[in-house]
Formats: C-alpha cells, sequence, structure tokens
C-alpha cells in the first residue's frame, strides 16, 4: 500500500508541477491538436463505413475494426507527444538543462522511432514471459527500457542508439531505483484503461440509441450515431491517455535525469553529485515540492 500511495504521491506532485510551469502543459495542446486531427481522419472511414454498409453484419465488424485502429492511433499518439513532455520536464527539473536537447522538432524527427519501439514491445513481454529464471544480464536493455523514450527525446539519439544507451547505463548499474517500487505506470495504465473502455462503452451505447443499430435507419441517423459514438469515445481516450503519457514521462523521465546525475558524479569523482531529483525526494518523503520547482 505504501508504494501505491507513493504513485498517488508523485501524479499529485506532477500536477502541482504542470500548473504551476506553463511550459508542461504546451505538450497538452499537441496531443490535443493531434488527437483532434486523427478523430477527423478516422470519422470518413467509419462514416463511409455506416453509410454503404450500415449495421448489416459485415457491416458491424468492420465499424468494430476501425474503432479499434482509431482507439490504437490515439494511445499511440500519447507515447509521440511524450517526447515532448519529457523535454519539457527536463527543462523543470534538471538544474542544468542545456547540456540536454531541447530541439523543437523532437515529434517530426523522432515519430518513427516511438512507432517502432512501440511495434517490439509485444515481443519484449513475450520474452521476459518465456525467460523468467534468465539471468538479467542476458537482456540489460530490458532492465532499463523505462528510459528509452527520455533517452531519445534527450539525448536526441535514434531508437537503435537509444537501447545501446540503455544497455550502457544498465551494464554501468547507474540504475539507482527501480520504477516498480513507486508504481506510477501501474496507476496510469490503469486509470488509462478505465476510461479507455468508458469511453468504447458509453460511445456504442449512444450510438446504439440513436440509431437502434437498425439497418432501416436514415443515413443522417447512422452518421450522427456514429459521429457521436466517436466522439464520447474520442474524449475519455484523450482524458485517459493524457492522464497516461504525462505522468509516465514525467516520473521517467525523473528517474533519467537520477540516472545522469550519477554518471556525472562518477566522471567528476564527485558523490554530492549523485542527487536524486527533488521531485523524487519529496514522493519518498524526504523534502518538500514547491511552486518554484
Amino acid at each position: 500500500m505504501k508504494s501505491l500511495r507513493n504513485a498517488f504521491r508523485f501524479i499529485k506532485a506532477s500536477f502541482k508541477l504542470t500548473f504551476s510551469h506553463p511550459q508542461l502543459r504546451k505538450p497538452w495542446l499537441i496531443f490535443a491538436a493531434g488527437g483532434s486531427a486523427l478523430l477527423m481522419l478516422w470519422l470518413l472511414p467509419m462514416g463511409a463505413l455506416a453509410g454503404l454498409l450500415s449495421f448489416s453484419p459485415i457491416g458491424l465488424v468492420l465499424i468494430g475494426s476501425v474503432g479499434i485502429f482509431f482507439v490504437a492511433s490515439l494511445c499511440l499518439w500519447g507515447e509521440i507527444v511524450a517526447l515532448k513532455i519529457c523535454q519539457s520536464t527536463a527543462e523543470v527539473i534538471l538544474e542544468d538543462p542545456d547540456e540536454l536537447s531541447t530541439a523543437s522538432k523532437v515529434i517530426p524527427s523522432h515519430w518513427l522511432d516511438i512507432f517502432l519501439y512501440i511495434l517490439i514491445l509485444p515481443g519484449i513481454f513475450v520474452t521476459q514471459v518465456f525467460n523468467k529464471t534468465s539471468n538479467q544480464t542476458q537482456r540489460p536493455w530490458m532492465t532499463g527500457r523505462f528510459l528509452t523514450i527520455p533517452i531519445i527525446s534527450l539525448e536526441n539519439l535514434s531508437l537503435r542508439e537509444a537501447l545501446g544507451r540503455v544497455e550502457q547505463i544498465t551494464r554501468d548499474n547507474l540504475l539507482r531505483f527501480q520504477p516498480s517500487l513507486v508504481p506510477v505506470a501501474l496507476v496510469a495504465a490503469v486509470v488509462q484503461g478505465i476510461f479507455i473502455i468508458c469511453g468504447i462503452v458509453l460511445g456504442a451505447f449512444l450510438t446504439q440509441s440513436i440509431t437502434s443499430m437498425s439497418t432501416v435507419a436514415s443515413l443522417w441517423q447512422r452518421l450522427l450515431g456514429i459521429s457521436v459514438g466517436m466522439a464520447i469515445a474520442w474524449l475519455l481516450t484523450m482524458s485517459g491517455t493524457l492522464f497516461s503519457t504525462h505522468n509516465r514521462s514525467c516520473y521517467h523521465t525523473a528517474l533519467y535525469t537520477w540516472v545522469r546525475n550519477v554518471e556525472n558524479a562518477r566522471k567528476n569523482h564527485d558523490a554530492q553529485k549523485a542527487t536524486t531529483p527533488k521531485i523524487l525526494q519529496y514522493v519518498l518523503g524526504s523534502s518538500e515540492i514547491s511552486k518554484k520547482e
């Protein structure tokens, strides 16, 4: 229970920082703009299917399939926007943010890296399931994979380079904290999942209420029903995804900052440089967080 309390403590601190620093809210606008574009994009095939095939069995199957891709695209967009969230978080919590990349075009430059990374994640989890007894050193980058997106964003590296960097961090024993000890990612995933499920269920319910899922419903009824259902699913999915992406990105960026502090301390032979970011000190109960941080 203490770990969950710490997770909520971090989430509270994360939002406190966000509403105290305008640059932390800028990625939200990017997320909203991209999400709106995706809604308009996916409305076209959904409307076409509802208009041409109505709610016949094959029509419902195709509409459901497109709906799955719609929700998945919003979640993927959230992971891409995480690149910018990591940058904004680093600007706030790093004492010397100038030493890291803060390129304004990080999303256009690295969206494909994130897309590929999301594609290989299922394979990573399958590998972990079938290799529970294997030595962690045999797959060092898996141990620190939560650092991948912050590294791509803040060190301006490709996916291949970022995975190599994660391996180097793991082999050098620079990790001082396992992210699961403060399960921010777990809480974020649960909240996101609840919002997505509620969005799909409520969206389907409203579509059914407007059209009765009848093949004899008028064209405009079907288009209205699909539009309203997608809008509700979009709103709740976007809300849950933003909550998840924002808090995970802030947390992983804080852990990455700690890794860099440890690395700099070793290079300079100065143990005092291996400081824990103040937001993590606050979560662990060793300091208070102020609006200036």
